[in-house]
């Protein structure tokens, strides 16, 4: 019997799976609905059930206004604006959490899914829990959509003496273990979002979703990366951001605070003790070195 096979077993054994997909957006109304589209067209087994929630996070676009027209079914809550991708991660994940579900898939809404995604990330489930007998959580690999290249994957350490630097993986033929998430696209099973909880509120905008990876290995959770791609989605680019060498100095330090386009020194500072070591505090400085030798 062939690995698929056994799993599609599986996957029937039970009347339905309830995924609750989990979205935040902030004006991006054309990349959001395309989004949610690739989520409608997904081809599932019948008792696959998935329910969005969404946060729009104070959209000036009129982003809410079309989803509630063309997908009445989305749940959907309200930031000020103020939220980022944590804080709406976190609002939209403690709302799917009231309720319970058998999984929770993270997914940005610039990720195009191909439409075996869904389905794939549960094969991708099974395969590993019939291996290990253990729940873990799955990552599903993006490529760029103009290079074809990956874009975002699961993470592995650059190495072993640079525990705060990380790579993607690409997929390979079998699932592959990581050490840590990008929560572009990523299947958390209920025991163990119940467990490992809610993103933590150290991290507005960026490492909240490796912090979360980390976190559930700490607690002896594996992440898994699938051996099918799940879609496309552009790598936010360094270009006017605090690591583009092109501009200059004085602009580079004005951005190290920016959320979005910098790397607030206090949030990383949390990261690096938690998954440092000893030696945590040059871990800390050392994104920021040239920086600092600059002057």
């Amino acid at each position: 019997m062939n690995k698929d096979h056994s799993v599609n077993i599986l996957i029937g054994a039970m009347e339905y799976y309830k995924i609750a997909v989990l979205i935040t957006c902030h004006n991006r109304k054309e990349k959001t609905l395309v989004c949610l589209e690739s989520l409608y067209n997904q081809k599932r087994d019948q008792n696959i059930n998935l329910q969005i929630y969404l946060v729009d996070d104070g959209s000036t676009d009129g982003t809410s206004d079309v989803i509630k027209e063309k997908y009445p079914e989305v749940i959907i809550l309200f930031g000020s604006g103020n939220l980022f991708w944590g804080g709406g991660m976190r609002l939209v994940f403690a709302k799917a959490m009231e309720k319970g579900y058998d999984f929770y898939l993270w997914l940005n809404d610039d990720v195009i899914l191909y439409q075996d995604a869904v389905t794939n990330l549960i094969k991708t489930y099974f395969l590993v829990k019939n291996k290990t007998n253990k729940d873990s959580l799955i990552v599903g690999a993006c490529k760029d959509p103009f290079s074809g290249k990956l874009s975002y994957s699961g993470k592995k350490n650059k190495s072993v003496f640079l525990p705060l630097s990380f790579k993607n993986i690409e997929p390979r033929k079998e699932p592959v273990i990581c050490n840590t998430i990008s929560g572009n696209c990523v299947l958390i099973p209920d025991i163990i979002a119940k467990e490992v909880g809610n993103i933590d509120k150290a991290f507005p905008q960026k490492l909240g979703d490796m912090d979360y990876g980390l976190r559930a290995r700490k607690k002896g959770y594996i992440t898994w990366l699938s051996p099918w791609y799940a879609g496309k989605c552009s790598a936010n680019p360094a270009t006017e951001s605090w690591a583009d060498k092109r501009i200059s100095l004085r602009e580079r330090v004005s951005l190290v605070p920016s959320l979005t386009r910098g790397k607030p020194i206090e949030g990383f500072k949390i990261f690096a003790k938690r998954y440092g070591g000893p030696f945590w505090f040059i871990f800390w400085l050392l994104p920021y070195r040239k920086i600092f030798l600059s002057f």
